[in-house]
Order: C-alpha cells, then sequence, then structure tokens
C-alpha cells in the first residue's frame, strides 16, 4: 500500500478493542451506543490469531441479557506502522445454528461494487461481497464452508485482494496463518 493508501486505512480502526467489539455488536445482533467493552473480557494469543471472548453491555432499556460470544481475530498492519490497522480478520460462530463465518474489516476507501477475493496458499481463489462501507471501514462477511475451514487450517497464508474506489491498482494484503487452528480448536472449545 502506498502512504496515503496506509493514511487512509489507518481510520479503519481507532482502537483495536473498540473495532472488536463493534463488529462483535455488529455481528451478533447488538449495535448502538448501548455497547461498551467488557471489563471481564478474556483473551488468548496463539502465535498471530488471538482469541477473545466478552459479553456486550445490556442495552438502555432492555430486559435482555446480552450473550457472551467469542471469536479470533487476526490484525495486518503496514510495514511501515505498526500502530495502524489496515485490516482485521474474524472468525466466529453466529446465531443458534452456529453458522461459521468470517467478517472482513476492510479500509473505508474499499469499492463496494467489485467485492473481495482471498486465496489461501497456492488454492483458488474465492470471491466474497463487501456488504457496506462507512467513513470508518468497509466490512465483508461470508460463510466458512468445510473446504475453506480445511485451507485456513492447514494453511499458511491467506491473501486479501479488494479494489479501492479511487481507481488505484488492486490491494493486496497478507494474514498468516499460523495458530488458526489452534486458535480455531480454542473457539471451538468455548461453546461461543
Amino acid at each position: 500500500m502506498s502512504p496515503d493508501q496506509v493514511q487512509e486505512a489507518s481510520r479503519v480502526i481507532q482502537g483495536k478493542w473498540m473495532a472488536f467489539f463493534a463488529t462483535a455488536a455488529i455481528a451478533i445482533g447488538f449495535a448502538g451506543p448501548s455497547m461498551a467493552a467488557d471489563p471481564a473480557a478474556k483473551t488468548q494469543v496463539f502465535k498471530q490469531w488471538t482469541l477473545s471472548c466478552a459479553t456486550p453491555a445490556q442495552a438502555a432499556g432492555s430486559t435482555i441479557k446480552p450473550q457472551p460470544f467469542c471469536l479470533i481475530y487476526h490484525e495486518v498492519h503496514p510495514e511501515t506502522d505498526k500502530t495502524k490497522t489496515v485490516l482485521i480478520a474474524t472468525t466466529r460462530f453466529i446465531g443458534k445454528d452456529r453458522v461459521l463465518a468470517m467478517v472482513l474489516r476492510l479500509p473505508p476507501v474499499a469499492n463496494l461494487q467489485k467485492g473481495v477475493v482471498f486465496n489461501i496458499d497456492k488454492n483458488a481463489g474465492y470471491k466474497a461481497e463487501i456488504a457496506s462501507c462507512t467513513p470508518e471501514l468497509c466490512t465483508s462477511r461470508f460463510q466458512i464452508n468445510d473446504a475453506v475451514l480445511k485451507q485456513l487450517r492447514g494453511g499458511t497464508q491467506m491473501v486479501v485482494n479488494f479494489a479501492l474506489t479511487n481507481g488505484q491498482p488492486l490491494v493486496k494484503l497478507t494474514l498468516p496463518l499460523e495458530g488458526y487452528a489452534q486458535a480455531f480448536d480454542a473457539l471451538q472449545k468455548t461453546g461461543l
């Protein structure tokens, strides 16, 4: 990424935990100002991937008790500035049916219409839609099928490609998969 792209992409996340809880809120259906960081959140690192478990704050005036959730994630930082985050990939189970999904949080300059293409190691690429974009980030969420899960668990890297809205060349970001299998096993054991 160029320095301009890095600077623009760095707006994706103002803080690691704020982004984590915002995406988790969207993924489990809680959103809005009632979300607050869980002071009892638990994390465990598996090489390049982290397992995080938390309970969202109860919405003001709601009688529904928020349900705890867990997810695993990896953040991609530009080589020139490790304090900035340009992509966050999360894996989690969603809903009562425990549908396995990956959520990619991309820079807000990602091209919504062109979507995302990702591949794991030398395997064929997969295309995923970008569901929405805000001034802070773009989000792509897709179900992880058995074939993709097998590749994620046994792979060494996942390459994510996406176009920018300004017509510049494709952005290519690499996520290491070292620790993904162990983090995924820990995610499964939580039952959340």
